[in-house]
């Protein structure tokens, strides 16, 4: 099924954007003049076998026409997985909130909806109708600290962000990124990188998508 697609039967308007590659997120970070709520579309694409243009392909497929749509493209490349995002970034001002107040459930529904682009706003009509996405679960709010740092003249940045679940046990998940502009400066990068990680003792070897750690962390593992 794709994101376009009528989808035969209304299904589970908790579980319907996870399982179709879809997160929604809002997010508010301190430090900045002109404080706003930052608002994030994300549809991902698991790539087989590093095959990047077969996924490129199939969004194409879907109706991500990346030329003319407000979605950018970049490829997350775990230990072993990699994984295509198209991103939909969008600023709301945070007026009648304090600088790092997030909105309540209701507003917070209601400011996804009203800026949702219109790939995915099909989606929600085809399976869980408008009307049901208000009463869909909220997941958070999430803390998480970001620094920023260099290896080798790269810039690295290196978020750290504690998840609590149902029964009050606490992991953190520290995760170190970079971005290069070709598969062969990624590779060679993020072989070095890993490389020097291994040694110090400091490196998970498996693959964690963030988006799918915080849902298992309030949701339960599903």
């Amino acid at each position: 099924q794709t994101a376009n697609s009528r989808l035969k039967s209304r299904e589970c308007a908790d579980c319907v954007f996870n399982s179709q590659g879809w997160a929604n997120r809002i997010r508010v970070e301190d430090g900045k003049k002109k404080h706003k709520f930052g608002l994030t579309y994300k549809k991902r694409y698991p790539v087989k076998d590093g095959d990047v243009d077969a996924a490129l392909e199939q969004a194409g497929k879907d109706g991500f026409y990346l030329a003319e749509s407000l979605f950018s493209a970049e490829v997350d490349w775990g230990y072993s997985n990699m994984t295509l995002s198209l991103s939909c970034n969008m600023g709301k001002r945070n007026i009648g909130h304090e600088d790092m107040e997030l909105p309540k459930k209701a507003e917070a529904t209601e400011m996804i909806m009203n800026m949702m682009p219109g790939i995915e706003e099909e989606l929600v009509e085809a399976s869980v109708g408008k009307k049901a996405f208000k009463n869909i679960k909220n997941i958070g709010p999430v803390s998480f600290v970001r620094n920023v740092g260099k290896y080798k003249d790269t810039l690295v940045d290196i978020e750290v962000m504690p998840l609590t679940n149902k029964d009050g046990k606490t992991t953190y998940i520290t995760e170190l990124s970079f971005r290069k502009f070709s598969y062969d400066e990624a590779n060679t990068f993020r072989t070095d990188l890993m490389d020097f990680l291994d040694k110090a003792g400091i490196m998970k070897h498996e693959d964690s998508l963030k988006t799918q750690a915080i849902y298992n962390a309030f949701l339960g593992d599903k």
